[in-house]
């Protein structure tokens, strides 16, 4: 079997100057000096005998609130598992990167949006739409809550992290849970993948966003063809057929064009061996690639896989040309 593959360790790709701006906020001069012809603020006016002030009542109903936040971030297993930092943000370049004002550029972990394209060519469907959500979650305030991954900077130099709103909410989830983006699991960013997991299953089972276009339907492996298909994320269903190793890596063919990559060093996220699936009906997902006339996808953790244990109800889209 050849072992022509893209590079072992692919990453994604680091933003850069699209034709389209990225969204960005212009920042306010502020004095640190008092106004010396500020007017001295009015005294509050008595309150009548007998009956209580509503100041505190209103103070007690925030922090009310804003104690339930991060206990709603937990129940739904998205609150940062550690101390976060708080940081403002300079621009959203697009739906997963922004730029923070110390000169930190950030990726979120998780998940992966639409490319808002840098040669002339439109944006992907949703693109637009994600970087907008991502803005309006920010707010005006431009302030997030970051929490850095165990691996907590890519090859780019980017900043791996969890971002929240100042109250607690996980933009991640909020994202996947729209059908603005898909699952991306990089082990060992692993922390927060359960409930990802389940946001982007709320926005795939009611055929949100990306979830609605019939390219992100499942494709039966066997229409898969190099000359069609180029590289871009996709769901693949089909049955493992050969599995062989090479030294590097476990392959599994899925078509005679259409293998599966797992990298040696991998293999210690899959609880079982892979070469267990021969003959097993599978639905993966993930980045594909075209290599030396064959299409490739490399898997990194389980959660890229659904082993099914009789023929999936649904049918996946053949994705032939109509004669």
């Amino acid at each position: 079997m050849s072992t022509s593959a893209p590079p072992a360790t692919p990453s994604i790709p680091a933003s850069r100057r699209s034709s389209i701006p990225p969204a960005a906020w212009t920042s306010s001069t502020r004095s640190s000096a008092p106004s010396a012809s500020a007017p001295e603020a009015p005294s509050r006016p008595a309150t009548p005998a007998g009956r209580s002030s509503p100041v505190p009542l209103l103070q007690l109903l925030f922090l009310f609130f804003a104690f339930l936040a991060p206990l709603a971030a937990a129940a739904t297993g998205c609150a940062p598992p550690g101390p976060v930092e708080t940081a403002p943000v300079q621009w959203v370049v697009d739906g997963d990167t922004v730029h923070l004002e110390d000169g930190r550029k950030l990726r979120l972990i998780g998940l992966d949006t639409p490319e808002i394209h840098h040669d002339g060519r439109p944006p992907e469907p949703y693109a637009i739409e994600a970087r907008s959500r991502l803005q309006a979650l920010i707010g005006p305030s431009r302030l997030v809550s970051l929490f850095p991954g165990r691996q907590p900077r890519d090859h780019y130099g980017r900043l791996l992290a969890h971002l929240y709103t100042p109250s607690g909410a996980s933009l991640q989830a909020e994202l996947l849970r729209q059908g603005l983006a898909t699952l991306l699991v990089f082990p060992p960013n692993l922390t927060l993948l359960d409930c990802y997991r389940e946001a982007e299953q709320e926005a795939r089972e009611a055929g949100r966003g990306l979830w609605s276009l019939p390219e992100y339907r499942p494709v039966d492996a066997a229409a898969m063809d190099p000359a069609r298909h180029d590289r871009g994320y996709r769901v693949i269903r089909g049955r493992i057929g050969k599995v062989g190793r090479s030294r590097d890596s476990l392959w599994l063919r899925m078509a005679p064009k259409l293998s599966l990559r797992i990298l040696r060093e991998d293999l210690k996220w899959f609880p079982e061996s892979p070469e267990g699936w021969r003959g097993r009906q599978v639905e993966v997902r993930g980045m594909l690639y075209r290599s030396h006339g064959r299409l490739l996808m490399r898997l990194r953790h389980p959660a890229q896989v659904r082993l099914f244990t009789r023929t999936p109800v649904d049918k996946p889209v053949d994705n032939k040309p109509e004669s």
